[in-house]
């Protein structure tokens, strides 16, 4: 049997650059909360470090939040800050695109249709 490899440890070769953005993103926002522990400050003394050192840790995370722009999850809040209609439905088609590029689009291992997510007019991915 092969050797078995834990997602967590597992840094891809190359990711789409939006998501390594959102992933490095989060990684900021995760240290900020993080760096109050002394022992976790010892190690990571500086955010710029941890960013470049663990960005790739957030990648589940970015998909997963991607995933959750294409739901609509986030319909709500974008139009709660004054997004139009066809403003919500670039960042899905946006999101669609970068998805689709990164292979990441799963729905029972097939890859799924543009039209098949709310907002987003199919065939403008």
């Amino acid at each position: 049997m092969g050797k078995k490899v834990a997602l967590l440890n597992y840094k891809p070769q190359a990711t789409h650059f939006a998501i390594k953005h959102l992933c490095e993103e989060m990684a900021g926002t995760f240290y900020e909360g993080a760096a109050h522990d002394n022992q976790f400050y010892k190690f990571y003394p500086n955010q710029a470090m941890f960013i470049k050192r663990e960005w790739w840790r957030f990648i589940a995370a970015a998909k997963e939040s991607m995933w959750g722009i294409l739901r609509g999850e986030a319909d709500k809040s974008m139009r709660a800050r004054g997004m139009s209609d066809a403003e919500v439905g670039k960042v899905k088609q946006d999101t669609f695109e970068v998805l689709s590029r990164e292979g990441t689009l799963p729905r029972g291992g097939k890859m799924v249709s543009q039209s098949q997510f709310a907002g987003i007019p199919a065939g403008h991915a």
